[in-house]
């Protein structure tokens, strides 16, 4: 990490705690205070841009910077100025906000976060106020910004009109999330299938509400090298889980025994899908992506019955047609497809994806017969791409 000098660290800070980065007409003891904390970040740009994202929710008075200026004064004297600075920020949350900003900890190390499905992560998690759909969506974007806005967030990518896209945390970050939410029993990770502890595999008393596992460094690993372990099948907790690729030979047991797993990620090429009562009974969200199955997979996935979000992404299926049969997918409510090159037709018979809400097509060409018989279907978003549908 490269530091700051003394000038770009104070330029650093007056962009992030003041309004129109403007010192000068503030009272001179809050730049004596501002000062004071910068000089004791170091140089540090994360120190500094989450101090100043904490100071910009802050009143602009000297009182209140001198405040948060004594709370740092012993952790910066002992070496650990920074996870003083992240841990403050994390306490002056407000309340509705720690749960959505602890669940970041749940992603891999360095990973992208596309912006609506950590939207809809968290309205799906209960984090967002009960209110209509759309207006949830409103509602968790508004604290994905004061998230942004405190620093907390990086953000890596932007749509046309600068709204965030993609987003990302820093390490440190991560492991405050990390450390928070294992001590407020939120979830739990373990970072090596190999090392997963007694406590938290076989130990009914084990109270985490998540459990997440990622193999290897930055959430990839080589199957080849891995020996999937069937101690994974003793996670009784485990609620998300983001696998780089489905593991050769696991007993399907496994799979199933994950009572209360809402969330499932496969990447990677998989010979095949588990048959759908092989998979978790409380499945509400799958997401496919370059599993390049050559059969088409709605024939397993429309038997899963709480199912709610299902995402087909690039590659996860090379075959030319899909096809859902009647009364498939009872409970499906929003389903994405992107990325699928090589499909050209999507045939939905009637009664099938009856609570279908959003349909969402992105840089895929797909003929749509039965779209008109989505009766409660709301929102079509269509993206670089061109849909044909027929009644």
């Amino acid at each position: 990490m490269q530091l700051l000098s003394e000038a770009e660290s104070w330029k650093l800070f007056c962009r992030t705690a003041i309004p129109n980065n403007v010192i000068d007409n503030r009272p001179p003891e809050l730049k004596v205070f501002g000062e004071k904390m910068v000089k004791k970040c170091a140089g540090l740009p994360l120190a500094i841009a989450v101090l100043g994202g904490l100071l910009s929710s802050k009143k602009q008075l000297p009182t209140v910077w001198e405040q948060v200026l004594n709370k740092l004064q012993v952790p910066f004297s002992e070496g650990n100025g920074v996870d003083a600075i992240l841990s403050l920020s994390f306490i002056d949350l407000p309340h509705n906000l720690k749960s959505c900003f602890l669940y970041l900890g749940l992603f891999p190390e360095d990973w992208v976060i596309p912006k609506r499905e950590l939207l809809l992560l968290w309205i799906t998690e209960g984090f967002i106020p009960q209110q209509d759909e759309q207006r949830m969506e409103d509602t968790a974007e508004d604290y994905l910004n004061e998230l942004i806005n405190r620093n907390l967030i990086q953000v890596v990518a932007v749509s046309i009109n600068e709204r965030s896209k993609k987003c990302r945390v820093h390490d440190l970050v991560r492991d405050l999330c990390i450390k928070k939410a294992k001590k407020q029993k939120l979830f739990e990770i373990q970072n090596n299938i190999v090392h997963v502890p007694s406590s938290c595999s076989s130990h009914p008393s084990t109270k985490c509400r998540r459990q997440g596992i990622h193999f290897g460094s930055g959430g990839k690993f080589d199957l080849e090298m891995v020996e999937f372990s069937n101690s994974i099948a003793k996670l009784e907790n485990l609620r998300s889980l983001y696998l780089e690729a489905y593991p050769p030979g696991m007993p399907s047991f496994v799979m199933n025994s994950w009572l209360h797993l809402s969330k499932l990620q496969i990447k990677g090429r998989i010979p095949q899908l588990p048959h759908a009562r092989q998979f978790p009974p409380s499945l509400t969200q799958l997401t496919l992506e370059e599993t390049e199955l050559d059969y088409d997979p709605m024939a397993i996935l429309e038997k899963l019955q709480k199912l709610l979000t299902l995402r087909l992404r690039k590659d996860s299926y090379l075959g030319e047609e899909m096809q859902v049969s009647a009364h498939g997918f009872p409970r499906l409510k929003v389903i994405q497809l992107f990325g699928l090159n090589r499909t050209r037709r999507l045939n939905i018979e009637k009664g099938g994806m009856s609570k279908l809400t959003q349909l969402q097509v992105f840089e895929s060409v797909l003929d749509i017969n039965g779209l008109s018989k989505l009766l409660l279907l709301q929102k079509v978003d269509v993206i670089t791409t061109s849909l044909d549908h027929h009644p």
